[in-house]
């Protein structure tokens, strides 16, 4: 195993700080341009300066050694490689990194020293699924005892109807629909025909981000869904009545919810975990074939459905592609 200072020890490879005084001027002149003209703050500034002394500019001038600034794009695509390969610095840290850069090349275009597109690309990164710490039953939600109303609200959205924390936050009472009307929606015959609960459907219209707020939610994403629960719905139902139709359920920024979710929410399950363990359930212990399941968790690609509730991969090629009117 790795010791402390191991894991924190410097890359093996250390790029040394630009130190030519052309260069350096124009840095600071990069600087007074964001903090006086832009009115940044000097602590949204000083990122940028360090990142084109430290990284940047010994990048293009040390390692690649261009004769001029016109010449660093000749490598800037190949730039995240080095960064990523030879420093072993993070995709995220590369990104804060390259728009430093973008931001510098810009002024230096609009002060006619350089000319013409500099070219970037995304530090790619493979993904790494992080496994649930537990799978709550529905029973396990249904009984959950909490004196805040509005956390247990959170959390049966989130598991009855798998919806993104992002969607519940951008809800009102009035999105909700129940009974006939709802059972004659597409969403709710689909639950019918597994066997599951299907008089009680929400209209998914927008979602809150934490940077932008109130916004279109995200692609394949809008629609109906259906809640899969009788009880799961019978509960949402009684905390939803005494809310006035229009106004938000969840009207706090995202993070207040975050924040309170991380201290008084369900143990060991995130807001996010709410729908995956959901999703889970559904595809054990249930008869919603692969492609429901799809439409109900609203992905793009149905590789992403069986991920989440860990079905086999064998034969979605052929689910999706099939044209036999007779299999």
């Amino acid at each position: 195993m790795k010791s402390w200072q191991d894991l924190h020890s410097p890359p093996a490879k250390t790029l040394p700080p630009i130190q030519d005084p052309h260069l350096l001027k124009l840095v600071l002149d990069f600087c007074d341009y964001q903090l006086q003209d832009l009115k940044k703050h000097p602590y949204t500034v000083q990122p940028h300066a360090q990142n084109l002394i430290r990284f940047v500019l010994p990048y293009f001038f040390h390692e690649k050694a261009v004769a001029s600034l016109d010449d660093m794009k000749k490598f800037s695509v190949k730039m995240h490689y080095f960064l990523r390969d030879e420093l072993g610095i993070t995709a995220t840290k590369i990104r804060y990194i390259q728009m430093s850069l973008s931001m510098f090349w810009r002024w230096l275009e609009e002060e006619q020293i350089v000319s013409g597109r500099l070219i970037l690309r995304r530090a790619l990164q493979d993904r790494k699924t992080t496994p649930l710490q537990i799978l709550p039953i529905p029973d396990k939600i249904l009984t959950w005892q909490t004196p805040h109303e509005d956390l247990r609200l959170l959390l049966l959205l989130a598991y009855f109807f798998s919806l993104r924390p992002q969607e519940i936050f951008a809800l009102r009472p009035s999105d909700f629909s129940a009974g006939a009307s709802a059972k004659a929606m597409e969403a709710c015959r689909v639950m019918g025909q597994a066997q599951l609960f299907d008089r009680f459907v929400v209209a998914i219209r927008a979602q809150r981000s934490r940077r932008i707020g109130m916004c279109e939610p995200k692609s394949n994403s809008s629609g109906l869904v259906a809640c899969f629960h009788k009880e799961g719905a019978e509960q949402i139902v009684s905390l939803l009545k005494p809310k006035p139709r229009d106004q938000y359920l969840f009207p706090m920024g995202n993070d207040w919810y975050f924040k309170r979710w991380r201290r008084d929410g369900y143990p060991r399950l995130t807001i996010k975990d709410c729908r995956r363990a959901s999703l889970y359930w559904l595809g054990h212990y249930t008869a919603l074939d692969i492609v429901g399941l799809r439409n109900h968790a609203r992905h793009a690609d149905i590789k992403t459905t069986a991920l989440y509730v860990r079905r086999p991969l064998d034969d979605l090629d052929a689910i999706q592609d099939s044209l036999d009117l007779d299999c």
